[in-house]
């Protein structure tokens, strides 16, 4: 599904506050809408800090406004990020974006399985730092 032909994002439920987010493959090019409506998605789904793994390997293109938007925003920001990507420009992308994003820590990854196992152990180590965390956004 594309929007003026933008890519759209899937979020569903991997594991108990782990999220995965799947971007569609009709567009190459992810915007801020798609961005922050997936963002929202996660936070419906859990009840609490979060991790995601995104897979990104249809997005050829992350708008400036979106990439800002990711890099600044606060709002509901994941614990930990683990983005799927196959084409080594957006690996290189991914990794040069990463300084500059308030998600501590991301990391680029060649297949979903360990993106996910990845995640998987960031959330374990975040909740094992943070015993007191409350649940809720």
């Amino acid at each position: 599904m594309t929007d003026g032909g933008l890519a759209l994002g899937k979020a569903r439920l991997l594991a108990e506050q782990l999220v995965h987010v799947v971007y569609d493959s009709d567009s190459l090019a992810l915007g801020i809408a798609a961005v922050q409506a997936t963002r929202a998605a996660a936070v419906k789904l859990t009840d609490g800090p979060y991790a995601v793994v995104v897979d990104a390997r249809a997005v050829g293109y992350v708008q400036q406004e979106a990439r800002e938007w990711l890099a600044t925003s606060p709002q509901y920001a994941p614990v930990a990020a683990a983005i799927v990507a196959e084409a080594r420009i957006m690996r290189y992308l991914v990794d040069l974006q990463a300084p500059q994003t308030r998600v501590r820590p991301i990391a680029v990854f060649r297949t979903e399985q360990e993106a996910v196992a990845w995640a998987k152990e960031q959330l374990t180590q975040w909740r094992a730092a943070n015993p007191d965390a409350e649940s809720g956004h």
